[in-house]
């Protein structure tokens, strides 16, 4: 004897995951205008316990409230803004708390790096730091001055061994090269 049936199995999600701040790092001028950080929240949960969101700042510490101030712009956005006329370029690790709307709602606080930069009159960032950062590490400099001072000897020695660093460096490229037909 056998038979069939039909099984309907309901899952139900839970509010097991707490909303985390999107971006993660940001960057914005040294004074208000003209930039300001949107930002969102990243949370696992579906609805019901998801969105919408609401984002606030920590009571402590106390520069947190004093130099920044967050504005819901709708139920998945908010806006970070500088609220002083002026903040020293720096790296701050800004705190925000996000909680979603689950049953029970879940709360988080999650760190925002923000890149205070010297900005010009589109907003961009014009940190010689930063500049800097995006180039050379310190290994490829000192590479490039030995082999500046190499180039530039007059010891044979040296120049051989530069040579051979050549050869070196064209033996390995050779597989890159198409084959000829």
């Amino acid at each position: 004897m056998s038979g069939t049936g039909t099984l309907q199995v309901y899952l139900l999600d839970i509010n097991d995951n707490a909303p985390q701040v999107l971006p993660q790092e940001a960057e914005t001028c040294e004074t208000p205008a003209p930039n300001a950080i949107n930002i969102t929240a990243l949370d696992y949960d579906i609805d019901p316990n998801a969105g919408p969101f609401a984002f606030d700042l920590p009571l402590s510490p106390a520069t947190i409230k004093r130099n920044w101030t967050i504005t819901r712009l709708n139920g998945d956005f908010a806006q970070l803004n500088l609220k002083i006329k002026f903040l020293q370029a720096g790296i701050y690790d800004v705190p925000i708390i996000i909680t979603d709307s689950g049953n029970p709602p879940k709360s988080n606080s999650s760190v925002l790096r923000v890149k205070v930069c010297q900005c010009d009159s589109n907003g961009d960032c014009t940190d010689v730091d930063r500049i800097v950062g995006a180039g050379l590490g310190t290994g490829a400099i000192v590479a490039i001055l030995l082999c500046i001072i190499i180039l530039l000897s007059e010891d044979p020695r040296l120049l051989d061994l530069s040579s051979l660093c050549f050869q070196d460096a064209e033996r390995r490229s050779v597989w890159m090269l198409p084959f000829p037909e």
